[in-house]
């Protein structure tokens, strides 16, 4: 009855009616350790959906893994409807597929469909991101009817700003001749505007101009970096393609600008993805800590997953999840108890 009761919110879209039931779960029943495994299983799972549709992932991630463990390897298709969703989590919480999973029967085919979106958060390639989760994938319909497009959408690109950022610092940071300065290492705001308007363009099919010298040359360069010409792209002769709300870096053609990079930066330090400072008069992110954690890259662009993992370590996300009773409760003092209808002291 309770499965049932998970289903028919998330079935008609509206999860967060559920959320009474779980109030009551929590105060009212004993532990689900001492249920059968396959009610165990079934319980997990759309406990794990109702955490991930909430956008609760850290949750949604402990409970679909609990309801993975446990379901015996035999039953392939329950497997399979479990790991969709948990791999959607995991992703989001920056973990990646292990080679392992592939082996698995229940998996092969279902983590083709992430890999060109586990290659763009690795690489930072905002292009390959968008393509990913767009119709030229050929797997949006599968994403969307699985209930986990829009997530994906709007929590893995953020994932891919770090990265793109971490490229950008790797490309553009000199690293000092004296090892003992003291000078913070920095990522100039203008570099990063730099990138995300050339991924825009792309994405707008704007083009390399041809340079007969160049191809002459097939594509080698001078030995002297000062004589490189930078690239350029060119815009289409029927004018930039154009892009839905979702299919440009910020909505639709809008060109990025120093203020939405800026605006990205000082999203990624408040979320923890990159450490260090935001400077708006100097425009650049100053890392901290550098030498202390390993270098600049190991201190400003820290694992995701750590990070996360850590973050909701800290905030108790581990020790107690909504709806999930597994320890039994004591019943003590503190109790709410309703005297509406009860008839004042010393009356017959």
């Amino acid at each position: 009855m309770i499965t049932l009761n998970f289903l028919t919110p998330l079935k008609c879209r509206k999860p967060r009616l559920a959320s009474q039931i779980f109030t009551n779960i929590l105060q009212n029943s004993p532990p689900l350790g001492i249920y059968p495994a396959g009610q165990r299983v079934t319980y997990l799972y759309f406990l794990g959906r109702y955490h991930f549709t909430t956008n609760h992932f850290y949750h949604a991630q402990c409970c679909l893994e609990a309801a993975y463990s446990q379901c015996p390897n035999k039953f392939i298709k329950h497997r399979r409807l479990i790991m969709i969703h948990l791999v959607s989590a995991n992703i989001i919480l920056g973990r990646f597929p292990s080679k392992e999973l592939f082996s698995r029967p229940e998996t092969a085919d279902i983590l083709a469909k992430f890999l060109p979106l586990v290659k763009a958060i690795r690489t930072g390639d905002m292009i390959l991101f968008k393509k990913a989760l767009g119709p030229e994938s050929g797997n949006q319909r599968w994403f969307f009817e699985k209930g986990i497009l829009l997530p994906l959408l709007g929590r893995c690109e953020m994932l891919v700003w770090r990265s793109l950022a971490r490229k950008v610092f790797l490309l553009t940071y000199h690293f000092p001749l004296d090892p003992n300065s003291r000078k913070a290492p920095t990522l100039d705001v203008q570099d990063m505007v730099t990138a995300a308007q050339y991924c825009q363009k792309v994405l707008e099919d704007w083009k390399m101009p041809i340079d007969n010298i160049a191809v002459a040359q097939s594509g080698r360069l001078h030995p002297n970096t000062m004589f490189n010409k930078p690239l350029h792209l060119t815009p289409p002769p029927e004018g930039p393609r154009k892009l839905g709300a979702q299919e440009g870096l910020i909505y639709g053609n809008t060109m990025p600008d120093y203020m939405h990079i800026e605006a990205i930066i000082a999203s990624l330090v408040q979320q923890g993805l990159i450490y260090g400072f935001l400077s708006h008069s100097q425009g650049k992110f100053a890392i901290i800590g550098s030498k202390q954690r390993g270098g600049p890259v190991r201190a400003g662009f820290p694992n995701i997953w750590e990070t996360l993992k850590l973050k909701a370590e800290q905030e108790g996300k581990d020790s107690e999840i909504p709806g999930w009773v597994q320890q039994q409760r004591t019943i003590g003092a503190g109790g709410v108890i309703n005297l509406s209808g009860a008839r004042p002291a010393g009356a017959d």
